[in-house]
């Protein structure tokens, strides 16, 4: 694709830095919701099954950070 005059490719490692903590499974699990974005699990309207002791391996999200989720087709960037 031809980017407009002016314009560059960059990767997204050049404009943010990532973050991976983990360890806090006491925090509120999020999940994405096509058409709303990022959502507490339990206000998602899904019965999502998932094994709570995994929950030491989610990644800590906080205010203001972005997330790129991997089902991207949901409105996960």
């Amino acid at each position: 694709m031809k980017l407009p005059d002016g314009w560059k490719y960059i990767k997204l490692s050049e404009l943010f830095d990532e973050v991976s903590e983990k360890n806090h499974s006491d925090a509120e699990v999020l999940t994405i919701v096509q058409g709303v974005g990022t959502v507490p699990r339990k206000d998602s309207g899904r019965d999502i099954i998932y094994d709570k002791n995994s929950l030491s391996n989610y990644k800590y999200v906080q205010k203001d950070d972005f997330i790129i989720h991997l089902r991207s087709f949901e409105g996960g960037a």
